[in-house]
């Protein structure tokens, strides 16, 4: 979906430029050409690439057709110079795959040029991007390919050849061989004087060592930088790597350096106004609280993170307009001295932009249309093979519990009858039939448990509110939780959260999750109930203080006749649970708290058509 907007907005941009930038005929087809090269040229030095290639690209046009070689060449050079330009543009921006587009373009106008000063640094960033995508046979041929052209003359190129090696040997956790190559590179930098590229070579090595968890070798390299970016007093440099340092330092537990650091690192991007290192420092302020746990003053750095996250979104959006409102300003008033008839131009220049916005809206319409419908489709398959499965489960259920039944009953009145008839007071005697009638009627009461999970007694629906069932619910637990000396807080929507429900179905709900949540704690505590409504659903969350659930037991919480290892469960509680709610077209989910405890959250549709038959 992006790449078509994309197509359709570079079509309609170029529609749009030519649109207001057609030629004067009247000028000589040199001029013209000498023309579209300088606005060419204007646009490149603004950062304005797109515009840049298609005023290079119609120069190029004027310039073959007079058969001047020169000035192609001229030409594609400086396109070579905008595609690479961006290239590396992409590459800070962490865009592979746009960025390798940019550079092939830029390799293939400098091969055509036989530009073999050009080519290399084309070659190194080709390979690194390869590094980075893991296509090894790519990367070593970019490399050997640069190596060829660079013959091993002191430059710029090589120190970034040898690194790019030592990239790859990192990436490929040679821990034996990447630093030998970096140390190859620092080398020509000092060689060439090219202390920034020097230091950032340290920094990348601080960096590569703390990916890999050394973070003693990576402490020493980002302080190598720190003392480079002094001697260079590059302030910005520095407070970038005190940061880095004290990072490493918290990892490595010296906090009380790690804060010294962060302190100095802080200042100097206050005092420079440096926000962008400011906001990292306030990252690595978070983490350093973190570590200590010291959650309040965490909290603190991360407010101020996002409040100047926010300030410097505002000021570059400010900035943005203004630029974009200068340039605009200036390309008009070029147009008129350049171009004529501006009006009807003009009018095809929005007419191009009108098209751009109701393309994009019948694209965007549609998708979401189509998505509706996939998303629609696949809730009634989902919905259909639930109803499925729980017809299957019922049935199997309540033909158990039905089979069981008449056995059980038989079993209980010949122990109460042997119990009457017994004349001596055989103490052996009576403990074993009283204990026989005990377990006949365990057995009914869970056989009664699995007839109600198997079919619900109670099938008609009625417009009722959740929150006085739930009220009711709490009201009825209120003396166990005082004897346990437990808080049960409720915040319900009485007035919203109507719906068509079964009341016995709800209450057997809200009594199962609060009696469980009574269980889970052991002595003080709190049990929180919400019920409310969000947009077309009414959402309940049930809380407690207790223990939680764990982790193991999660996925199988609802499950039939799981007991979480209880001696006197039955396993079917919160299976009907879940079934009650799926009969409501609702689901539930568990999770366990941060704080302590479990959520149960429960969703329920406020125009669910319930079915009866189910």
């Amino acid at each position: 979906m992006k790449n078509y907007i994309s197509i359709i907005t570079l079509f309609a941009i170029t529609f749009a430029f030519f649109s207001n930038c057609q030629p004067n005929t009247e000028q000589p087809s040199h001029q013209k050409a000498l023309v579209f090269k300088k606005k060419g040229n204007i646009n490149y030095n603004e950062g304005i690439y797109d515009k840049a290639l298609l005023y290079y690209d119609s120069a190029f046009f004027y310039f073959e057709k007079e058969a001047n070689t020169e000035e192609c060449n001229n030409i594609k050079h400086n396109k070579a110079l905008v595609f690479q330009t961006v290239g590396i543009d992409f590459t800070v921006e962490n865009k592979n795959d746009s960025a390798l587009l940019y550079f092939d373009m830029a390799r293939k106008l400098w091969e055509e040029l036989n530009d073999t000063e050009n080519l290399p640094p084309v070659y190194i960033n080709m390979a690194s991007i390869f590094i980075r995508n893991a296509d090894d046979k790519k990367a070593k041929y970019y490399l050997h390919s640069a190596n060829q052209l660079i013959d091993n003359k002191v430059s710029g190129d090589l120190a970034a050849y040898y690194k790019t090696w030592g990239d790859y040997y990192f990436s490929k956790n040679v821990m034996d061989s990447f630093p030998r190559f970096y140390e190859k590179s620092a080398k020509i930098y000092l060689q060439c004087n090219d202390s920034l590229n020097y230091a950032k070579l340290f920094n990348d090595r601080g960096l590569a060592y703390s990916r890999n968890g050394n973070f003693d070798s990576a402490f020493y390299y980002y302080d190598k930088s720190l003392q480079m970016k002094r001697l260079m007093n590059d302030s910005s440099g520095i407070a970038t790597s005190l940061n880095n340092s004290a990072c490493v330092l918290i990892e490595l537990k010296d906090i009380e350096n790690a804060e010294i650091r962060l302190k100095e690192s802080a200042r100097i991007a206050t005092d420079i106004v440096d926000n962008e290192t400011l906001l990292e420092v306030y990252d690595s302020y978070v983490l350093f609280y973190n570590k200590i746990q010291n959650p309040d003053s965490a909290n603190i750095y991360l407010k101020k993170y996002i409040e100047l996250y926010e300030i410097n979104f505002n000021a570059q959006k400010d900035k943005n307009i203004q630029e974009i409102e200068a340039k605009y300003q200036n390309e008009k008033k070029e147009a008129a001295l350049i171009f004529k008839d501006a009006k009807i131009k003009q009018r095809n220049y929005y007419i191009a932009i009108l098209l751009i916005f109701i393309v994009i809206i019948i694209v965007l319409a549609i998708k979401v249309i189509y998505s509706k419908h996939k998303q629609a489709e696949l809730q009634k398959q989902n919905l259909f093979l639930i109803q499925e499965q729980l017809t299957q489960t019922e049935q199997m259920a309540h033909g158990l519990g039905h089979a069981i039944k008449q056995p059980v009953s038989r079993m209980t009145v010949a122990a109460q009858q042997i119990a009457e008839t017994i004349t001596d007071k055989n103490e052996k005697i009576i403990r074993y039939t009283q204990m026989l009638t005990n377990n006949s009627q365990t057995i009914q009461q869970k056989m009664s448990m699995l007839r109600k999970f198997g079919k619900p007694d109670s099938t008609s629906f009625e417009y009722k509110s959740l929150a006085d069932i739930a009220e009711k619910a709490i009201r009825n637990a209120e003396i166990i939780a005082k004897q346990k000396n437990i808080t049960v807080s409720q915040s319900l929507d009485k007035t919203n959260t109507f719906t068509m429900l079964n009341e016995d179905l709800i209450y057997d709900v809200f009594e199962n999750l609060i009696s469980n949540a009574l269980e889970a704690i052991e002595k003080e505590g709190k049990i929180s109930v919400n019920v409310t409504k969000r947009n077309k659903h009414i959402e309940c969350t049930i809380c407690d203080t207790g223990k939680g659930i764990p982790d193991e037991f999660l996925p199988h919480i609802f499950k039939p006749f799981y007991t979480q290892g209880k001696e006197n469960g039955t396993g079917l509680g919160l299976s009907i649970v879940k079934h009650n709610v799926t009969l409501h077209g609702g689901t539930i989910t568990v999770e366990n708290s941060k704080e302590g405890g479990a959520i149960f959250k429960i969703i329920l549709p406020t125009d669910y058509e319930t079915n009866t038959d189910s």
